[in-house]
């Protein structure tokens, strides 16, 4: 009987390997951007099953858009879209037999030490890749995921029994876009199960290289600090669902298999609050820390020495969202701290506005982003329009980056006026993308931007990290450090008047459904 109801699982395993892309095997190090990938393996968008609209997320404070101020807006017809893959976590887990939880033998877990240590992981989720650095006070080391390199694609297999890897070597089938159902607040069951699976795997890889580190032969005491995706840290709800999701991956990572029926079996032992899991294997709440993604970004400049004084402006390009911050950077009485005048997280993504110029062209092709993101000239040959055609395409989200950035910059006390340059970090897998270096050109017209590289901190040891790659890094920097240095270092947070955005959202572009 079993094996019946598993055979459309199989069957779909078996088209999926058919259609799989062949791709060799190469060492890869950090340089696989978003501009720079050429060892990455495929990754295309299906642009021909757009997603259902759903808007921004409800914010606590409503405000009419501004007076005289123009606010472009996208009108799609768009239709109803499943999350690709997201049924097949569902047959596994409805024909699936639970067995107990199998841990990992006593004796891997203890192996006599002759001292402590604490190291904090610092998990950087993003929309396309995630990172993750291991640091303690002195020094910060970036995780290599085997043939990703520090890049680790946020996307899990699952093979016809269950079990989960991040890499296809089981021909198993592909679940992308994980991270986006918590950003628009719309997470389902199998949502959950697969980034607790997909996190289980990451702090599996964290300990096997502490096994081979320096720390080898040190009892280690853990800490996780991650990244939130929002602008404030009193986001409840996604707060919540996040420290779920790390305690129960963290108990996953433990089990002999990583598996979906595992990680489901892990969730609901965890929301019963069962005594059934060994304490040994559990991560107490108090170690595991939230901070939002821009702030971790700032304190990993504030605690090096290559900090400067005054204001600065840091935007960063994601795949999903455009996160600008304006900061001031002081030193009081010998102590670095910053704190925000003001800032933006909108869903205005590398990926967003490729799928924009898609959906705007009418036009149902495949991107491939497997070698660089598209420049101008190829997009407009790949949709088979004119430059000028896609200039049109390209203007009212050009109007709404150029908005989002420049409205932070004046945020600032004192509107429109700096005495000095403003210094600048531009980051993320998408900052050579031509329409956002257009947008802070404009804006540079007006404010003294003075735009520098992110320094490399020389706290991080990292081989083949080049300064011109260390900014994807950042954020996991940031995170890596002491959540008490990490919290200590922000003075305050000056709340200001919100922003009114154009509805440029994930569900337009196909990337997340209501």
């Amino acid at each position: 009987m079993l094996k019946e109801q598993l055979q459309p699982l199989k069957d779909a395993m078996r088209k999926a390997s058919k259609d799989k892309p062949k791709t060799k095997q190469k060492k890869l190090v950090l340089n696989q951007t978003r501009t720079q990938s050429s060892v990455i393996k495929k990754r295309k968008f299906l642009f021909d099953e757009p997603l259902a609209l759903i808007g921004r997320p409800k914010s606590s404070v409503t405000s009419a858009p501004p007076v005289g101020k123009s606010v472009p807006k996208i009108n799609v017809d768009i239709e109803q879209y499943k999350r690709p893959g997201r049924e097949a976590c569902e047959l596994m887990l409805n024909v699936s037999r639970y067995q107990n939880l199998e841990f990992v033998a006593e004796s891997k877990l203890s192996l006599s030490p002759r001292k402590t240590q604490e190291l904090v992981i610092g998990l950087d989720f993003g929309t396309a890749y995630t990172k993750v650095i291991i640091g303690e006070l002195t020094y910060a080391y970036p995780i290599s995921f085997d043939d990703h390199g520090y890049l680790l694609p946020s996307e899990i297999f699952m093979d016809q029994d269950g079990e989960c890897t991040l890499s296809n070597y089981l021909d198993g089938i592909r679940f992308k876009e994980l991270k986006l159902p918590l950003l628009l607040d719309n997470t389902t069951k199998p949502d959950m199960i697969l980034i607790i699976a997909f996190f289980a795997l990451i702090f599996c890889q964290c300990r096997r290289w502490s096994e081979s580190s320096i720390y080898k032969d040190t009892n280690i005491d853990w800490l996780v600090n991650a990244g939130l995706p929002t602008e404030s840290y009193h986001d409840e709800k996604l707060s919540g669902s996040y420290k779920v999701i790390i305690s129960a991956a963290w108990i996953l990572s433990f089990c002999r298999e990583v598996s979906i029926q595992n990680a489901s079996l892990v969730m609901e032992t965890l929301e019963l609050s069962s005594n059934s899991i060994p304490d040994k294997f559990q991560l107490s709440p108090e170690l595991i820390s939230l901070f939002p993604e821009f702030a971790a970004q700032i304190v990993g400049y504030v605690q090096s020495p290559s900090r400067r004084e005054y204001s600065h402006l840091l935007v960063d390009i994601g795949a999903g969202t455009l996160d600008v911050a304006m900061f001031i950077v002081s030193n009081e009485d010998g102590e670095w701290l910053f704190q925000t005048t003001g800032k933006d997280i909108s869903t205005l993504g590398a990926d967003i506005l490729a799928k924009h110029r898609v959906m705007r062209a009418n036009k149902k092709v495949e991107i491939d982003f497997s070698t660089c993101y598209p420049n101008e000239e190829q997009f407009a040959n790949t949709l088979e329009i004119s430059l000028d055609d896609l200039s049109i395409i390209d203007k009212p989200f050009f109007t709404a980056v150029n908005a989002s950035i420049k409205d932070v910059v004046i945020s600032i006390k004192g509107g429109d006026k700096f005495g000095s340059d403003i210094t600048t970090f531009i980051c993320g897998g998408g900052r050579n993308v031509g329409l956002y270096n257009k947008a802070i050109d404009v804006v540079k017209r007006d404010f003294p931007l003075k735009i520098l590289t992110l320094p490399i901190p020389e706290r991080l040891r990292a081989e083949g990290v080049e300064i011109e790659d260390y900014h994807r890094l950042s954020v996991a920097y940031g995170l890596s450090y002491d959540p008490f240095n990490i919290g200590s270092t922000i003075k305050k947070y000056v709340k200001r008047k919100p922003i009114f955005h154009s509805e440029f959202e994930p569900s337009n572009y196909g990337m997340c459904p209501k």
